[in-house]
């Protein structure tokens, strides 16, 4: 055999000079840091954006106000992978004007023309219904899914009280839309 341990050997792993250089502990150690690293330092970030949504444009279905807006990392477990880039806005404030859940979508879409990317995420959601001070809606994260917003530690109006779940779906178009279930 061309590879092979000696006989007295308790290692399992063929001799190789190449391999045994490599230790087990530097290659976790590089894989975390490639996982975990973040955006570059100089990377441009867009602040107090602010826009409308909805038709017709004299009448828009929202206002939408985002404190922050620049790239950062996919989530794939607890990591956040610096090769999968994503739209990250934070401090996002949407006052609905009239109810018309279907046009947060459009936040999207405008945020995808903005950053040229698909990938999305939303931090420190607020929604509002017109100028009420209180809100409908409260998420800590939003990630954009085909169907609506995945919701993660969310509170929801109800009446005069609050409700909170830890993870909800916002649906935004066909039958479930403006409904939040849970996960």
């Amino acid at each position: 055999m061309f590879l092979h341990s000696h006989p007295t050997s308790t290692n399992r792993w063929p001799r190789c000079a190449g391999l045994r250089a490599i230790s087990t502990r530097a290659f976790a150690f590089a894989f975390f840091l490639l996982a975990s690293a973040s955006a570059p330092a100089g990377e441009a970030k867009i602040t107090g954006l602010q826009f409308t949504i909805g038709q017709p444009a004299d009448q828009p279905a929202a206002r939408v106000t985002i404190a922050e807006v620049g790239q950062g990392a996919q989530k794939k477990g607890f990591l956040r992978i610096a090769l999968l880039p994503l739209v990250q806005a934070k401090g996002v404030e949407v006052r609905l004007q009239r109810p018309d859940i279907s046009a947060l979508s459009e936040i999207q879409s405008t945020l995808r023309g903005i950053a040229k990317l698909d990938a999305q995420e939303f931090q420190d959601v607020r929604l509002f219904l017109g100028d009420q001070p209180v809100p409908l809606l409260l998420a800590a994260e939003a990630t954009p899914t085909p169907d609506g917003w995945h919701l993660k530690r969310a509170s929801i109006r109800r009446g005069e009280s609050m409700v909170g779940v830890s993870e909800c779906v916002l649906y935004l178009s066909g039958p479930k839309a403006g409904i939040c279930t849970d996960q």
